[in-house]
């Protein structure tokens, strides 16, 4: 669709509509680097009836890019590396950024497309256990580590008190 305005005929005015058109298909194209329908990342699911959850763009990411810049076309990946179930159907879970020389271009939301319950009780437990191998083993260690510390001085403390009553009975 072109609009040319103050032409002195309508020849003329096809004539600058016809440049115009010309000069949008010579110099731009419409940048599709996937569809709505194409999978774009896939997280980790703790505690989930499945294990994985594959994100989907929430709109097709298509825009108008000049030609010369559509080599330096390039898109980030903005998601998180896992979630916990229960996630509900359509739920916003990161995005999508793309990026033309360095510039953000257009920003899409990624969705998920099926809504993922929780596990059994089974299979709940055993995701707990895992995840404490996968935590970070300085907080972890650190209240192990403090439990220890706190489990040997009571100990100490109770022999102590016990070693003292017997030696007031002897003193007595």
């Amino acid at each position: 669709l072109a609009v040319v305005m103050g032409a002195s005929s309508s020849a003329a005015r096809e004539r600058e509509a016809m440049k115009l058109l010309n000069f949008g298909f010579r110099f731009y194209t419409l940048a599709k680097p996937f569809s709505e329908e194409e999978r774009v990342s896939t997280i980790r699911v703790w505690k989930g009836k499945r294990d994985q959850l594959d994100l989907y763009p929430s709109e097709t990411p298509n825009f108008l890019i000049s030609r010369e810049t559509k080599n330096l076309l390039r898109w980030e990946v903005r998601a998180p590396a896992e979630v916990t179930a229960p996630v509900a159907e359509n739920t916003r879970l990161g995005e999508v950024i793309f990026y033309v020389s360095d510039t953000p271009q257009k920003r899409v939301p990624l969705i998920n497309r099926e809504g993922l319950e929780r596990a059994g009780l089974f299979k709940r437990g055993q995701h707990a256990v895992q995840r404490l191998v996968v935590a970070n083993w300085k907080i972890g260690g650190a209240a192990v580590g403090t439990a220890v510390i706190l489990v040997v001085l009571a100990i100490t403390l109770r022999r102590r008190r016990t070693a003292r009553r017997s030696r007031m009975r002897f003193i007595r």
